[in-house]
């Protein structure tokens, strides 16, 4: 059974997707919709974005090719405010010089935030992000990352 929840805050919605009591897709919006609760999932990305949860504890379905599953997995453990190059996290999963595999592989990423690829920068700049560089800033801004928007 499919099931959907929104959260509104200050760069636009979340609408989170739940398939059988585990989570599917997040999806960024600069809109706001109509917010709709869906426990605990809601509940737990609201604690995220009030700043009293740096973890997610919920279940969830990723199928994606292996590669992109092995970025992602290893991105998941990346702390809360911290941040990794590219080029690191291809380092650190065993692909070096794989950096733009890398932001490819987390361009697919279906759980943004829950699987936290706003954490991962450029060596240049900021990268990429699913929902727009205004997302990317705001949950690094949150998390207290030391990257400068560049």
């Amino acid at each position: 059974m499919i099931e959907t929840g929104i959260i509104n805050i200050s760069p636009g919605s979340v609408t989170l997707t739940v398939d059988s009591g585990k989570l599917i897709s997040v999806k960024l919006s600069k809109e706001l919709l109509p917010e709709k609760v869906l426990s605990p999932f809601t509940d737990q990305f609201m604690e995220y974005f009030s700043g009293k949860r740096m973890r997610f504890d919920l279940p969830y379905l990723l199928e994606l090719p292996e590669f992109s599953m092995k970025v992602l997995e290893f991105i998941k453990e990346i702390p809360y405010g911290s941040c990794l190059t590219y080029k690191q996290v291809a380092e650190k999963i065993g692909k070096p010089g794989a950096a733009r595999a890398v932001g490819q592989a987390m361009s697919r990423n279906p759980l943004p935030i829950f699987l936290p690829c706003h954490r991962v920068v450029g060596k240049k700049g900021l990268g990429g992000y699913t929902g727009g560089l205004e997302w990317k800033i705001y949950l690094l801004n949150l998390e207290g990352a030391a990257v400068a928007a560049r």
